[in-house]
């Protein structure tokens, strides 16, 4: 009787165990699913916006001299999303990140955050308020977190009027 009762708490240990491993698995793979749904949207939003032959595209150049870095600021008149890449732009140091800056009619708003990978490649995809936004300049900068306004010199920079 001994023998059977253990092996009836055995049994039930096992149950729970594999129970709660099978929810943190299943959490897992929701997380996942849903980052993966988030990746693929972007790149379709991204390849919708890139490539596209009513696409307006606007270089934004390193202001440092002997830079290496470059952005390129992406949108169409039919769509409202706007695409900002950039490459080659040094990590960020501790504390600090790179925001995308927008000027249109005056007025400067954030963009975004842009989050570089190891080789110094950023995308930001952002939704503009109407279709085919229209910008005076767009500039990127590296900031404290926290910041309020754009930080000067911008590491990158696009201007209308240049």
């Amino acid at each position: 009787m001994g023998a059977l009762a253990l092996a009836g708490a055995l049994a039930l240990a096992w149950a729970l165990f594999w129970g709660v491993n099978s929810r943190a698995a299943l959490s897992r793979e929701r997380v996942l699913r849903q980052e993966l749904v988030n990746l693929v949207g972007q790149q379709e939003t991204v390849l919708e916006i890139v490539d596209s032959n009513q696409t307006v595209k606007r270089v934004l150049r390193a202001t440092e001299s002997g830079s290496p870095s470059y952005g390129k600021l992406y949108s169409r008149p039919d769509l409202s999303y706007v695409v900002v890449m950039t490459a080659r732009l040094p990590s960020p140091p501790a504390g600090q990140m790179y925001q995308v800056w927008l000027t249109s009619s005056g007025e400067t708003r954030l963009a975004g955050a842009l989050s570089v990978n190891a080789q110094g490649f950023g995308l930001l995809v952002f939704e503009a308020a109407d279709k085919g936004p229209s910008y005076d300049s767009a500039k990127v900068t590296l900031q404290p977190e926290a910041s309020a306004d754009p930080a000067f010199p911008p590491v990158l920079f696009w201007s209308a009027a240049r």
